[in-house]
């Protein structure tokens, strides 16, 4: 019936035969599929022309998609509307792929709980844009670890690196007391943060650093030293002329900051080993000296030995002079919390002997 409408309507066109009341052709009938099916197609066509494809986000909405022409992803010029205490985001510097993954249109506090510790934390809106768009991060990393959590872990990486370094600057300069004292250091913190390593080898290495002067100082003393008795302190052999075998180098610098007239200049203090004007020259012997007797107090206290760890610490209260000023305060405080132990200990040594004597006594 439709195509034989459609014929008819083609052959009053060609006759040019047109309606005489309407003046117009004859319209389809209202519930015609022809009619239907051409409306249908008229609105589909009109809206592709019109909308764009969108993608529904249950945070940032409808987001616009580009078309294929365009690229393809989502559109990095939507900018939807921000809630209350949200912050702008920019696509455009964040890291992620613009087909498979959503940007971040703008950024919103959110809750975590912490791996490390069970707490719940705030991811903040702030913290994140830092992230995603200063930092580099991908958009889908997040934070599992709280603020605190974070901190003890890159804190826990360094110690480890720094012990680490400290190892090979000791192969490399196996003579230099500063790598000595660094490791001995090192050594110490680490087996006071994780309760592993051995610390006799840094017990070793700090005895060893409190008895080597700086090697920028061996090489000045022993360029400048005057007869054979000083070179050979110093482990050179002298000629018979009283001079030194080797020639000494220059010192350029930050050696030359460690020279006898410089180490007078800024106030140093005459070394006890040495003595006289000579002492004067060696001011970071003296400090090296004392830096090695706190840690190596402290290497004690992590092996437990409170009463070679209290010596130690009474020492260095008595050689410290002007040196050492950073750790007086923690010196003082280990040494009253070792006191309390020691009077602890003794007191109940003294308890149980006077127990054991009434029993002793009892049983007679």
């Amino acid at each position: 019936m439709g195509h034989r409408r459609k014929r008819g309507r083609r052959a009053l066109e060609d006759k040019g035969v047109a309606n005489e009341a309407r003046h117009e052709l004859p319209p389809l009938r209202r519930g015609s599929r022809s009619g239907r099916r051409g409306r249908r197609a008229s609105a589909t066509h009109a809206q592709r022309s019109t909308r764009r494809p969108v993608y529904t986000h249950p945070l940032f909405g409808a987001i616009p998609l580009r078309l294929s022409s365009e690229g393809g992803g989502f559109d990095l010029d939507y900018r939807p509307r921000l809630p209350v205490g949200a912050v702008r985001g920019e696509p455009r510097k964040q890291n992620f792929c613009p087909v498979c993954h959503v940007p971040r249109y703008f950024f919103v506090d959110l809750e975590r709980s912490c791996v490390d510790c069970d707490r719940s934390f705030i991811f903040g809106a702030a913290e994140q844009k830092h992230w995603y768009e200063e930092l580099g991060f991908h958009v889908n990393a997040t934070a599992v670890r709280c603020l605190t959590c974070r901190r003890a872990r890159r804190a826990d990486r360094r110690l480890r690196a720094r012990l680490r370094k400290a190892v090979e600057g000791l192969r490399a300069r196996p003579a230099d007391p500063e790598a000595l004292l660094e490791l001995g250091r090192a050594s110490v913190e680490h087996h006071e943060r994780f309760l592993e390593g051995g610390l006799e080898r840094a017990v070793g290495a700090l005895r060893r650093a409190a008895k080597l002067p700086p090697l920028r100082v061996r090489r000045d003393l022993t360029s400048r030293a005057p007869n054979a008795r000083s070179a050979s302190f110093w482990g050179r052999s002298a000629t018979p002329s009283g001079g030194l075998c080797e020639s000494p180098p220059e010192t350029t610098g930050s050696e030359a900051e460690h020279t006898p007239a410089s180490a007078a200049a800024l106030g140093a203090r005459p070394s006890p080993a040495l003595g006289g004007a000579q002492g004067a020259a060696v001011n970071p012997l003296a400090s090296l000296r004392v830096e090695a007797l706190y840690w190596e107090a402290r290497a004690e206290l992590a092996r437990g030995r409170e009463r070679a760890a209290g010596a130690l610490l009474r020492r260095f209260l008595a050689e410290r002079g002007n040196q050492g000023a950073a750790h007086v305060e923690d010196v003082r405080r280990r040494l009253s919390r070792i006191q309390e132990t020691v009077e602890g200990e003794a007191s109940g040594a003294l308890v149980n002997h006077a127990g054991a004597t009434r029993a002793s006594v009892t049983l007679r």
